[in-house]
């Protein structure tokens, strides 16, 4: 039996197989390159919608809309399941373009430098404008129609690769934060401190400002706050007339509500809600307590950089600081926290300047003894961590000098701190009123 007959049938029959393979490779690659340039539109379809859009769409596809909202709700998933779907499509493009290759160019080396360079222009041409460039700029052009199109199939593929966006996003966030760690705070307080001492008398606004915020970075809510027995608060059970004296002889905007003494702070009264009832004629009757709104309660700690995000935060100008133990130490104000920042804002109700020290000459000066230590040290222009190791717990100038005498000191007791010479002009039993201070030397 002559055997080539049956040889040439294989060899037709693999030469058929061969054939409908490549057809089959060819309209895969078509499919794929169709499906690649569908979700790269998505891309710019998604990103490109403006609320007109969007609003447009609620009227006339709600459940488009629907899909869409909820994926572009979450950016960073709707994002990795596009580059996932793309990378998986455009890996298969590849592999079956070289098989392809290998079939439309088998006479050449597969080896050879110009197959590979071959191979490669052409499956990155037909990738780049097929799957890529065409898609977007029209997707650019008809967004809403690109992502009306496409927000099934990408809430289909999220679902799909879920495990691998999951890695995907939290490998980036856990990068992120390593590298936000790394470089956060290049330049550091003390460079940033030497250029403002670099800067110019024409600057003089902008460098105290800044010489404010650099300052300001470790302080917290216990150095800028009104200490308690500075405290203006109304007893919950006071009558509406007794409440609107106390409104008008303090002058303040907003008044915490206690009952029985500031450490049951019930809330916080403010002004404008008491106005349209000032003019009652039965005063007495009528019941003040329900115009109360709830407190914000910090802890002595809390650093004013994170308090100005919580004023911003939650819309409100005023905090109850507690201590350690839930007692409340006094209260700060939206306006303490930015007055380190930008510096004095005085209004109507603030107390003069003058009031709480008097300048005698350079080097001599009369404080009042509740002066904050922070105030203390603007005025007279040293570092406020001089006192660092010193002052304790204490956030006043009497509280500096209780801190070092261990008792209050009587009249005329001179004491020296850190260089300065502090000299009690009056006290009484129960606190220190007044304080001479006389600056060291080497203070300018």
């Amino acid at each position: 039996m002559d055997p080539e007959p049956f040889i040439n049938s294989i060899i037709l029959l693999n030469a058929a197989f061969d054939t409908k393979v490549v057809i089959i490779e060819a309209i895969a690659i078509v499919v794929l390159l169709f499906c690649s340039g569908m979700i790269s539109a998505s891309e710019v379809a998604f990103f490109s919608l403006s609320a007109k859009d969007l609003h447009k769409l609620k009227k006339t596809s709600p459940k488009s809309f629907e899909r869409i909202v909820r994926q572009l709700e979450r950016p960073n998933w709707l994002l990795s399941t596009i580059l996932i779907a793309n990378n998986f499509v455009n890996i298969t493009i590849i592999i079956l373009s070289t098989y392809l290759t290998q079939y439309l160019f088998a006479g050449m080396d597969t080896n050879s430098v110009a197959y590979i360079l071959l191979q490669l222009v052409l499956i990155t041409f037909l990738i780049l404008l097929f799957g890529e460039i065409m898609p977007k700029i029209l997707a650019a052009k008809i967004p809403v129609k690109a992502a009306k199109a496409m927000s099934l199939p990408l809430l289909i593929l999220s679902i799909i690769f879920y495990p691998i966006s999951y890695l995907l996003i939290h490998s980036t966030n856990f990068i992120n934060k390593r590298l936000e760690k790394k470089h956060k705070n290049k330049i550091s307080i003390e460079e940033l401190s030497h250029v403002i001492e670099l800067a110019g008398e024409d600057l003089k606004e902008d460098k105290e400002m800044l010489e404010g915020i650099v300052n300001s970075i470790n302080l917290s809510a216990k150095e800028i706050m009104t200490s308690r027995i500075d405290v203006f608060a109304l007893d919950y059970n006071l009558t509406f007339s007794k409440v609107v004296e106390g409104i008008v002889n303090s002058g303040f905007s907003r008044i915490p509500v206690y009952v029985d003494n500031l450490d049951n702070i019930k809330g916080v009264l403010y002004i404008k809600d008491v106005l349209p009832y000032i003019y009652l004629q039965n005063k007495d009757d009528f019941k003040w307590q329900k115009l109360i709104k709830p407190h914000f309660i910090v802890p002595e700690s809390k650093n004013i950089n994170e308090l100005l995000k919580n004023f911003q935060d939650k819309k409100l100008h005023i905090a109850i600081v507690v201590d350690e133990y839930g007692g409340v130490s006094g209260l700060v104000t939206l306006e303490d926290v930015l007055e380190e920042f930008v510096g004095e804002i005085n209004d109507e109700s603030d107390e003069d300047e003058e009031t709480l020290f008097e300048k005698i000459d350079d080097k001599t000066y009369v404080f009042d003894a509740k002066i904050s230590l922070v105030d203390f040290c603007k005025i007279i222009d040293v570092d406020y961590s001089i006192f660092n190791e010193i002052k304790g717990e204490s956030d006043s100038l009497a509280g500096l000098i209780l801190e070092v005498n261990g008792e209050i000191p009587k009249q005329n007791k001179v004491l020296e701190i850190a260089g300065f010479l502090f000299t009690i002009i009056d006290s009484d039993e129960r606190k220190i009123i007044k304080i001479k201070t006389k600056l060291p030397d080497e203070v300018q």
